[in-house]
């Protein structure tokens, strides 16, 4: 008990808590830029959802002066090309919006890993400076083995 074991304690000490702020930062990065993916991910379902809203609209329309149109010919084919391409595109658009919900629900699923290891981090972290508290415990009791009471003056 001596002072090199005094000293390696207190080494032991800075560089635990040295590791812990290091992994606090990096918890927080890692909150922060799961944040930042959630608000993207809904950013881009909701910019979906606004286009199948507008072609579902389009296509509405379409049908609407299709059936006016009934008496023209040219119009009705005319409209009727426009509203299979607009199906078409629907379609299309559908399929990219499955498509996006699927890679929505695995980032989530991502996600939901990263929030559970953020949170046995942070356990973990508590941890360690419980630990960091008793070796500092430790070493103050330590040195108070090592170092005599100062006696008072004559």
């Amino acid at each position: 008990m001596g002072p090199a074991r005094t000293l390696i304690l207190a080494a032991l000490i800075v560089v635990l808590g040295a590791g812990v702020y290091a992994l606090s930062v990096r918890l927080g990065q890692l909150a922060t830029d799961l944040s930042a993916a959630r608000q993207s991910l809904e950013e881009q379902r909701r910019l979906v959802d606004q286009l199948l809203q507008s072609y579902q609209a389009q296509l509405s329309s379409l049908q609407q002066q299709v059936d006016r149109a009934a008496s023209d010919q040219e119009v009705v084919q005319a409209l009727q090309d426009q509203r299979q391409q607009l199906s078409s595109e629907l379609v299309a658009l559908r399929a990219e919006f499955s498509s996006t919900q699927e890679r929505l629900s695995a980032t989530s699923a991502v996600l939901d890993g990263i929030s559970r290891q953020l949170v046995n981090l942070e356990t973990q972290l508590a941890r360690a400076a419980q630990e960091q508290h008793l070796l500092a415990q430790e070493l103050t009791a330590l040195e108070a083995q090592v170092e005599p009471p100062s006696s008072p003056g004559p």
